[in-house]
């Protein structure tokens, strides 16, 4: 009796995981790309707002002024440093996933090559 299965074509999987890797690596590396460079100014200027929206919303903190501010700046530079590494991290993912893709559908291409009759 034949199998009356559906025959599953395996090339589809490699092309789809190219074009999904591609697509990752190209929105996560605009996401990078498209991310703010802060100067230092900028970084002690957030500080100075916060630490003032914190002291404004408990003012009875028993914390100093300094202690303070540098928990604050290790905080603000952790969030730019984790934005950073989310981006990157997408783009490698995806940058990976197209290799992989790629180097599937040139293996099946060269295996495809191999079973073919030669012709003379």
């Amino acid at each position: 009796m034949p199998d009356s299965a559906p025959q599953v074509r395996f090339a589809v999987l490699p092309a789809l995981m190219f074009a999904v890797g591609l697509g990752l690596a190209f929105y996560y590396g605009d996401a990078w790309y498209g991310l703010p460079r802060y100067t230092e100014a900028e970084i002690e200027q957030s500080v100075e707002l916060n630490l003032a929206l914190a002291l404004r919303a408990n003012p009875a903190s028993t914390s100093t002024d300094e202690t303070s501010r540098a928990a604050i700046r290790s905080e603000l530079l952790a969030e730019i440093n984790q934005e950073q590494r989310d981006a990157q991290r997408g783009l490698v993912i995806g940058v990976v996933l197209c290799a992989f893709g790629l180097l599937q559908m040139l293996m099946l291409r060269r295996m495809a090559r191999r079973q073919l009759p030669r012709l003379h």
